[in-house]
């Protein structure tokens, strides 16, 4: 189970990064690679 959720996390991360450094996201306070899990959530 700990797999599937890490796997899920770093999916996230890695979408959130690439989104933001093509300018998809309006947040653009985040960073890359950021560490604040809650953001990562609003993409949802």
């Amino acid at each position: 189970m700990n797999k599937i959720y890490l796997t899920l996390v770093i999916a996230l991360t890695g979408y959130t990064s690439y989104a933001q450094n093509n300018r998809l996201l309006p947040t653009g306070s985040a960073g890359v690679g950021t560490s604040n899990p809650v953001v990562l959530f609003h993409i949802l």
